[in-house]
């Protein structure tokens, strides 16, 4: 198909979530503070930006782990193309968005990659596997990162207990969001 290399975008949202923990516990401190973590589902965002400007005032600055990963990869490899897999086709329309632009190339949604295994009868089971030494090797991310269920309903509320693991910190200040 043309591709060089895959990247694991969990370990981008694994970053962020570190990220998002110590911005809630700077930002936290009384019962009358809150905040709002990011989400990586554009639709949201953009919806908490134009109809809830009182709500988005208290969002996390963060972008998506795909606009992170493109970041970062293009800073690591300055002449590579980024394409990235997607569930949803919100995602066509971030990288369009005007302080989004660059990070990401090109976007595949899970339906039309499906179509492309198909016209080249490519079955994925099939094809041999390969090791390769990735920042976070699989075994890593089902022992450690979260990453995987980024986009999972509740998921990042333990943000600030994620912060606190790693200070080495005990925090019950977050209830389910």
């Amino acid at each position: 198909m043309g591709f060089t290399d895959m990247i694991e975008v969990a370990m981008f949202a694994d970053i962020l979530t570190i990220k998002e923990a110590f911005e809630f516990n700077h930002l936290v401190k009384t019962t009358e503070d809150f905040f709002l973590t990011s989400c990586c589902c554009p639709v949201w965002f953009n919806m908490t930006k134009k109809n809830y400007s009182e709500l988005y005032k208290h969002m996390s600055p963060s972008v998506s782990p795909m606009i992170a990963s493109g970041r970062i990869l293009k800073k690591l490899y300055p002449d590579c193309r980024v394409v990235f897999i997607a569930p949803c086709i919100a995602k066509k329309a971030e990288i369009k968005e005007e302080e989004l632009k660059g990070a990401i190339d090109f976007v595949i949604n899970f339906r039309e990659l499906k179509e492309i295994f198909n016209a080249l009868q490519i079955n994925p089971a099939e094809l041999p596997g390969e090791e390769k030494d990735q920042a976070l090797s699989a075994e890593a991310l089902r022992q450690n990162g979260r990453g995987k269920f980024f986009g999972k309903d509740g998921c990042q509320q333990d943000q600030p207990q994620q912060a606190d693991k790693v200070k080495g910190e005990k925090s019950g200040r977050c209830g389910k969001l």
